[in-house]
């Protein structure tokens, strides 16, 4: 099955790209936390095959200097320390105080680009905390890891939603899942004799008596042949857990052995939903229209 990440922020290897360039232009800094860096904290735990060796921030001006434009990242260098290439990476980044109680919502780096076991590797994303203002700090934890050889780590056990296509749609939904601290996410599989150049997926959360509450779609752009499948379709979810997702990396990254799974909130009871896709564009320039229902 081939994954690939559809999210609303830019890519890791745009993030990449203008890493490399501030390589270029100052990699001098690179070693050096005081000129233009400002390092975080490590989440790592016992269990996880990702082990994060360095977190930090940096703003730098790309050339032509001084009119080329202004560039703020969050990075990391990390390890692979399974058996087998990480073809899929997911980081969080947030803010912490000196308490290790999150001062914002973390944001996740999803990345594809390939992690080799034992080799050191540099991931950024935009947006660049900082220093993140008085009293709070930059910090970074591991949230999954897919592996080469099928394998996959989750920091916390998913919630599996339900596929909620119908037997006759030319794109379903084989599986939906959501996991902390804030991805949800559906794997499709094209059942058409066409090839699939678009789609439309709609998360659908429910009440604890089975109403619908609230719905999210993603739109996706695809080239998927008839009878392929295509994994890690994913978009942000405004979920929250019990406890926190800081109490629990904190308390695993301690080494408690004790501590329970977070059960994962959508607006107040636990996380009940399902997925369906509700729109299909083809290669061929036809269309197809679910019922969303």
């Amino acid at each position: 099955m081939t994954e690939r990440r559809h999210f609303s922020r830019p890519p890791s290897r745009i993030a990449a790209f203008f890493a490399c360039a501030f390589l270029i232009v100052a990699s001098a800094s690179i070693a050096n936390a005081g000129n233009g860096e400002t390092d975080g904290q490590a989440w790592n735990f016992p269990s996880s095959p990702i082990t994060i060796g360095r977190v930090y921030a940096y703003q730098a001006q790309l050339p032509p200097a001084p009119y080329g434009p202004i560039v703020n990242k969050d990075c990391v260098y990390l390890a692979n320390r399974a058996v087998s290439t990480a073809i899929s990476v997911r980081i969080a980044f947030a803010l912490i105080d000196s308490n290790g109680a999150g001062k914002s919502k973390p944001i996740q780096l999803i990345t594809d680009e390939p992690a080799k076991p034992g080799e050191p590797a540099m991931y950024c994303q935009d947006y660049g905390y900082m220093d993140g203002g008085r009293n709070a700090h930059l910090a970074a934890f591991a949230t999954f890891a897919r592996f080469a050889d099928g394998s996959a780590w989750f920091l916390t056990p998913p919630v599996y939603g339900k596929p909620l296509s119908a037997p006759s749609d030319p794109l379903r939904v084989s599986s939906t899942a959501v996991d902390l601290p804030s991805l949800e996410c559906a794997s499709l599989t094209n059942t058409s004799n066409r090839e699939i150049t678009r789609a439309k997926i709609l998360f659908r959360h429910y009440a604890a008596d089975g109403s619908v509450i609230n719905e999210d779609a993603l739109d996706v752009t695809l080239a998927l042949r008839p009878g392929d499948a295509l994994a890690g379709n994913c978009k942000d979810v405004d979920i929250t857990s019990v406890p926190d997702i800081f109490h629990y990396v904190t308390a695993m990254s301690e080494g408690s052995g004790n501590v329970l799974p977070p059960t994962i909130l959508y607006r107040g009871p636990p996380l009940s939903f399902g997925a369906l896709v509700t729109q299909v564009d083809f290669a061929d320039g036809r269309s197809w229209r679910g019922s969303s229902t």
